[in-house]
């Protein structure tokens, strides 16, 4: 069952509304979408993780580059591995 909440996205000097997707799946884990926000997409063991997890994810989207790649890497630790040829 997917539940439909607004929410507001705070920033500086603006204010945004949308709607929030919330649904919860077959193994527990929370998912947020939203129609309003392309390519949004967040996960998390708890709804309350997955909610929070929602403001980072819309700015990393509107950052003209980087996007969601730059977002989910950015508490990774930076590993480097030589290939083997």
């Amino acid at each position: 069952m997917t539940k439909m909440m607004r929410a507001d996205d705070l920033s500086s000097d603006t204010e945004r509304r949308f709607t929030l997707a919330v649904r919860q799946g077959r193994s527990g884990l929370w998912f947020v979408t939203s129609p309003e926000v392309r390519w949004l997409l967040v996960t998390g063991h708890s709804l309350d993780e997955a909610l929070g997890a929602v403001p980072r994810a819309i700015a990393a989207l509107a950052r003209p580059t980087g996007g969601m790649a730059e977002a989910a890497n950015a508490d990774a630790p930076v590993t480097r591995r030589r290939a083997a040829l």
